[in-house]
């Protein structure tokens, strides 16, 4: 994986970023994909009055005002964090300025609690390890974070299995015409006008 990533992940220089004073005696590189690059996937700004290619900007500032970026989609991917169904396993940084211990703390109330959510870390469906590196927690600490990911997916599996066998275990008390037909009690909770 590393030989694959210095084949592509990086790029001689000179660059419009990274100026070299003399590319025939000095060979540096730098990546690929530039670090602002990167950032621009996830949010654009609006203050320096780039154009914008779709209504991000409107909807955003609409309910978020002052927000200065367009990219509307991690703001409401974290307003819908106490939907989410499935488990999580957050693996943060401890130095990571994304994810101090007040945003940590918030992720882990927030995620799962909601209406349809998994019940989240009350339920122990929602989980986190902060490992002792910065924001690329993959790419700093890539043994840690496989090992946490493993446990988190062993637990996983063992809770599917179960939850697998329970539901095989009622299903085989109902009989096969009731499973796919209305009962008496679903037309009383309902109260259909018929």
């Amino acid at each position: 994986m590393l030989d694959l990533w210095v084949q592509h992940g990086l790029r001689d220089l000179p660059t419009a970023i990274h100026p070299s004073p003399d590319p025939a005696t000095e060979q540096r590189v730098t990546l690929t994909t530039s670090k602002h690059q990167e950032l621009f996937t996830f949010l654009r700004p609006t203050y320096r009055g780039d154009p914008v290619p779709d209504r991000d900007a409107e909807v955003v500032n609409k309910e978020f005002p002052g927000y200065p970026f367009y990219r509307a989609e991690p703001l409401h991917g974290y307003k819908r964090l106490p939907e989410l169904r499935p488990s999580v396993l957050y693996v943060f940084g401890e130095e990571s300025d994304m994810s101090g211990p007040e945003a940590r703390r918030i992720k882990m109330e927030k995620t799962g609690t909601g209406v349809g959510g998994s019940g989240g870390a009350p339920k122990g469906r929602v989980r986190e390890v902060v490992l002792d590196c910065g924001h690329l927690v993959a790419m700093e600490r890539v043994p840690q974070c496989a090992d946490a990911i493993a446990g988190f997916l062993e637990a996983e599996l063992e809770l599917w299995r179960r939850e697998q066998k329970e539901f095989a275990e009622k299903r085989a008390r109902v009989g096969a015409r009731d499973l796919v037909m209305v009962d008496e009690q679903w037309k009383r909770e309902i109260k259909p006008k018929m």
